[in-house]
C-alpha cells in the first residue's frame, strides 16, 4: 500500500489510526458482540477492497484523511469495475458495498476516530427494488414432489433423505426462518407438544417460532423415524 506522508504526518503517525488498524478493531468489536460469522464475512468482503483502494488510488492511509469525496469516488470505481465473474457489479451489489462502508464510517465516528463531516453528505447509490414473487400452492406442491432423493436400491436411506427434504421444505414454507437458523436447530430446540421452534436469530437472540400442524407434521415424522432415539437434546436435527 503506497504512502505519501508530509513531515507533519511523520511526526503524528504514531498517534494516528490507520485504516488497517481500525478494520482489525472493527472486526474485534463484532466478534465481542457475537455478530454472526456470515455478517462478519460480508464486512470483510466489502471493507478490505475499499481500504486497499484508498491506499493504492488515493494515498489515504489514516482514517482522519477520509473525506466524502473518497466515498463517492469509490462508488464510481465500483460502477466501472467487474465482479469476479467478469460481469459489471449490479446496482444492488454496489449499494450493499456502500452500505457496509457507511456503517463502518459511522462506527469510526462513534469511536471518535473521524468527524461526522466525512459522511454527512454521502448518499447511498440508488438501486431499483425488484419484486420477488411469493410461492404459490402449486410451487409448494412441485417442491414437495421433488423431495425424493437417494438410490432406489437403498430404500432405507432413500426414505430418510426424502423425509429430511420434505421437513426442510415445509418448515421453510410455514415458518420463514433462515437457512442458517434451520441448520442450527437442535433436538432440544423443538417443542413437539406446542409445535414451537426455539430459533437463534441474528445477534444471538432466541425467539419462539410457531408452526402450523400441517407444516410441523413432516418435521415430526422425520425426527421420529430418522433421528436416533438415544440422541441428546443438543444433537443436530439435520443428521442425514
Amino acid at each position: 500500500m503506497g504512502k505519501e506522508l508530509t513531515d507533519g504526518d511523520e511526526q503524528l503517525s504514531d498517534q494516528r489510526t490507520s485504516f488497517e488498524a481500525a478494520f482489525d478493531d472493527y472486526i474485534t468489536f463484532h466478534n465481542v458482540n457475537k455478530t454472526s460469522s456470515r455478517t462478519v464475512t460480508n464486512y470483510r468482503n466489502a471493507l478490505l477492497p475499499f481500504i486497499s483502494w484508498l491506499g493504492e488510488s488515493e494515498r489515504v492511509v489514516y482514517v482522519d484523511q477520509l473525506r466524502v469525496k473518497h466515498l463517492r469516488k469509490y462508488v464510481s470505481h465500483l460502477q466501472a469495475s467487474s465482479n469476479r465473474w467478469g460481469r459489471p457489479f449490479s446496482d444492488s451489489s454496489i449499494r450493499q458495498y456502500a452500505l457496509a462502508i457507511n456503517i463502518f464510517c459511522h462506527w469510526l465516528q462513534d469511536e471518535d476516530l473521524i468527524s461526522s463531516d466525512a459522511t454527512r453528505n454521502f448518499d447511498l447509490p440508488k438501486s431499483e427494488r425488484k419484486e420477488v414473487p411469493a410461492l404459490t400452492n402449486e410451487d409448494f406442491v412441485k417442491l414437495l414432489n421433488s423431495c425424493e432423493e437417494g438410490n432406489k436400491h437403498n430404500p432405507r436411506l432413500r426414505k430418510a433423505l426424502t423425509a429430511r427434504n420434505r421437513a426442510i421444505v415445509t418448515v421453510f414454507f410455514d415458518s420463514g426462518i433462515r437457512l442458517s437458523e434451520f441448520a442450527g436447530l437442535r433436538l432440544g430446540d423443538v417443542d413437539r407438544t406446542m409445535r414451537l421452534l426455539y430459533v437463534k436469530r441474528k445477534g444471538g437472540k432466541w425467539q419462539q417460532v410457531p408452526i402450523s400442524y400441517d407444516g410441523f407434521k413432516p418435521l415430526h415424522e422425520y425426527i421420529t423415524s430418522t433421528v436416533p432415539q438415544k440422541s441428546s437434546a443438543s444433537s443436530a436435527i439435520l443428521i442425514v
